[in-house]
């Protein structure tokens, strides 16, 4: 098989499962957002509109990527983590402020998440990272300085999106596991993520009350959400009402 030939493989079980991902999202969208869409827009596919011209972008931007040659990438790990950097910074000083919270940057008449780019970013850069010490990436100094590498961003990220600062701390952890021959060195990683997610659950109250509110929603009138999804869980769900 050819150079060439090889290029044109892609995994189709996997573009199947993000595809099925997908189009669950949209319907789980759907059954959420279509009574606020008819209260507020009088449309009740108004949310899942958004979010599907969204999707359309978003595929056609990973069928355009997809044809790209995966090396041709690595010189744009360090400017991309750097800009990540620098985004998540503006985010702080010039962020748009939503429910209490800075995570969007506006250009002009567009909105974007910076966090979301640095997610990839993080991607790239310890793509590259684990690359050019793979031979010597069993060494705990090694180890210890790629995760230190990323702190700064998900650091940033998570002042204002702690979610996302932990999903980007997951990607980080996920990659050096697969990448590190020695797994007992990931026992301390794990005691210094819990510390560091404690430290960021005491930076704002709110955060504390959202764990406080997912153990005992009936207390507290914010655990609305909550209860409303165990009572369609325990009768039956969209689908069981349907059923029924």
């Amino acid at each position: 098989m050819t150079r060439s030939e090889k290029k044109k493989r892609y995994d189709g079980m996997l573009i199947f499962v993000v595809l099925l991902l997908v189009a669950a999202g949209l319907v789980i969208l759907y059954s959420t957002s279509a009574y606020n869409g008819q209260v507020k827009f009088h449309d009740p596919f108004h949310y899942l509109k958004k979010q599907g011209f969204a999707t359309l972008l978003g595929l056609f931007g990973m069928a355009l990527i997809a044809r790209v040659d995966y090396h041709k990438w690595v010189p744009l790990a360090i400017p991309a983590y750097v800009t990540s950097i620098i985004l998540s910074v503006a985010v702080i000083f010039f962020g748009d402020e939503y429910n209490g919270s800075k995570r969007w940057l506006s250009l002009g008449p567009f909105s974007f998440q910076p966090s979301e780019f640095s997610k990839v970013a993080v991607i790239l850069f310890l793509a590259w990272l684990i690359n050019r010490n793979v031979k010597k990436i069993s060494k705990l100094r090694i180890m210890s300085g790629m995760m230190l590498s990323i702190l700064p961003v998900v650091g940033l990220v998570g002042a204002s999106n702690l979610s996302t600062a932990i999903i980007i701390l997951g990607i980080a952890v996920t990659l050096i596991f697969v990448a590190s021959p020695r797994y007992a060195q990931f026992i301390w990683m794990a005691v210094s993520g819990v510390g560091f997610l404690g430290f960021f659950l005491a930076l704002e109250s709110y955060r504390l009350e959202r764990l406080a509110i997912w153990r005992n929603p009936e207390k507290y009138e914010k655990g609305y959400q909550t209860l409303q999804g165990l009572y369609a869980i325990g009768s039956g769900g969209m689908f069981g009402r349907g059923l029924g």
